[in-house]
């Protein structure tokens, strides 16, 4: 899925459509190799329109990828369906027409919108930082070992609070350095 950002620029009253399958799975794994496990091929529907010089690209993009999952390294399917809105412009100065939260990037000298990239760079995006298998979404057993255990965060802070608590018969001294002024 390359394109001529020339090319586009002609479509202002028709847009420019393209449907794909991209089979991006070595371009994952090259950039992310402890991370992607496999990844299907991806179906890609563009739809791209000129707008004041500048190109807006719209895709729906769907596919899944296989991560570890992030508590036992177990492998996770994750599927993944998303839209996605970027939009070229030539030139640096024509990023202001455009929100901080927008997705612009400048064409580069070669002319050329290379979208098989930004799909990748996109799907790569989609990825949670926490991927757990079913039964340990359910609630399943935290690994342990030797001398040691994973805890979830909410039995981590049970933990810190029990440990925090004051024993109720000392519990009268925990104010006595705050009650009384400093003397020197």
């Amino acid at each position: 899925m390359k394109w001529s950002f020339e090319k586009l620029q002609g479509y202002v009253k028709q847009p420019f459509t393209e449907q794909a399958t991209l089979t991006i799975q070595k371009q994952l794994q090259a950039r992310y190799p402890d991370e992607i496990i496999s990844a299907t091929a991806f179906e890609v529907s563009v739809v791209a329109r000129a707008d004041q010089g500048d190109v807006i690209v719209d895709a729906d993009i769907s596919g899944s990828v296989t991560v570890p999952s992030s508590r036992s390294l177990i492998p996770v399917t994750l599927p993944l369906d998303f839209h996605v809105t970027e939009i070229y412009v030539a030139a640096e100065a024509a990023l202001r027409r455009y929100e901080n939260n927008e997705i612009v990037l400048i064409v580069d000298d070669s002319g050329t919108i290379d979208f098989e990239t930004a799909v990748v760079d996109n799907v790569l995006v989609q990825i949670p930082m926490q991927v757990l298998t079913p039964s340990e979404r359910a609630g399943a057993d935290m690994p342990a070992g030797e001398d040691w255990k994973v805890v979830s965060e909410d039995e981590y802070r049970k933990q810190r609070a029990r440990t925090n608590q004051v024993d109720p018969r000392l519990a009268d001294l925990q104010g006595f350095y705050t009650d009384k002024p400093d003397k020197h």
